[in-house]
């Protein structure tokens, strides 16, 4: 057989040059989906993103609480617990504890500089994991744990909150809850 051009056949059908109308269509709604996928990739990130809840805090971790609650750790620092979710919204929990020496300088570089951190109510919320306790310090009905412990709470940022409780029950470690919440 030599050299020849396809022509055709009785199964090949002619395809007909698309029209100018038929090339704008498929431009918009190329254009359409390419935006659509970028507007729900972030919405689909956010939705399905998922939760890490651990005892075996690792550094970056720790730097990711650190960032977000806008804190440095002190030298003492050794982390209990971390949680982070990110669905709708951002949330952190992390639990630490430092020498009892370190909180002045901890809590002046931190956002609750200058916040009275009181003893009447527990400015955190529960969270199933193990680690996390502050409902032993339940301040309400005299419980032991009432003169313990200080709460309170700061904003970060616009729609950013960070929450603290300190058990101060050990006069040499203290053990802090902390808890950011970007809704």
């Amino acid at each position: 057989m030599g050299r020849g051009t396809c022509t055709g056949g009785p199964n090949v059908t002619k395809h007909k040059p698309d029209s100018s109308a038929t090339v704008v269509m498929r431009v918009v709604a190329g254009a359409l989906l390419l935006a659509g996928g970028m507007l729900v990739w972030p919405c689909g990130r956010a939705m399905f993103g998922g939760t890490t809840s651990t005892q075996d805090v690792t550094p970056e971790q720790m730097l990711i609480g650190g960032r977000l609650m806008r804190v440095s750790f002190p030298p003492s620092c050794r982390p209990l617990g971390f949680l982070h979710e990110s669905w709708l919204d951002e949330y952190v929990a992390l639990k630490i504890e430092i020498d009892a020496s370190e909180y002045p300088t901890f809590i002046a570089s931190s956002p609750f500089s200058g916040i009275a951190l009181d003893r009447e109510r527990l400015w955190i919320n529960s969270v199933s994991s193990d680690w996390w306790d502050p409902d032993q310090l339940e301040p309400y009905g005299n419980v032991p744990g009432q003169s313990a412990f200080r709460s309170g709470a700061a904003s970060v940022g616009p729609g950013e909150y960070l929450k603290i409780v300190v058990d101060q029950r050990d006069e040499r470690k203290y053990i802090i809850y902390l808890e950011y919440l970007k809704p």
